[in-house]
């Protein structure tokens, strides 16, 4: 599981509904700064690209969400030393990793 689920307690107060709200609000909020990166990319928008990856690093932080955070800390670099060519395959593992956290919305 991509989430801390410990964390996650600990930002809701145990709040079981409230950390399904935080989570959900997380996941679409992923989805939008996904798709940016992806036009970022396309465009070669490094500033932009490294801002928005930064932007997703420290909400997935604030979430425990170490595995997307990890992965957006290296795509804020690469997008600061201009080098985000070759960045699809994060771009898709955060894909798959938002996918699974919806499918967990879905359970829960």
């Amino acid at each position: 599981m991509a989430v801390n689920l410990e964390r996650l307690q600990e930002i809701s107060g145990g709040d079981r509904e409230f950390e399904r709200e935080l989570l959900q609000a997380f996941v679409e909020d992923a989805w939008i700064s996904l798709n940016l990166l992806k036009n970022f990319l396309a465009v070669n928008d490094y500033s932009a690209f490294s801002s928005q990856a930064h932007q997703l690093k420290g909400s997935s932080a604030n979430m425990g969400i170490t595995v997307i955070q990890n992965i957006a800390l290296e795509l804020d670099t690469k997008g600061q030393q201009q080098n985000i060519h070759g960045t699809e395959p994060d771009l898709e593992n955060i894909e798959k990793i938002l996918n699974e956290l919806e499918d967990y919305l879905s359970k829960i």
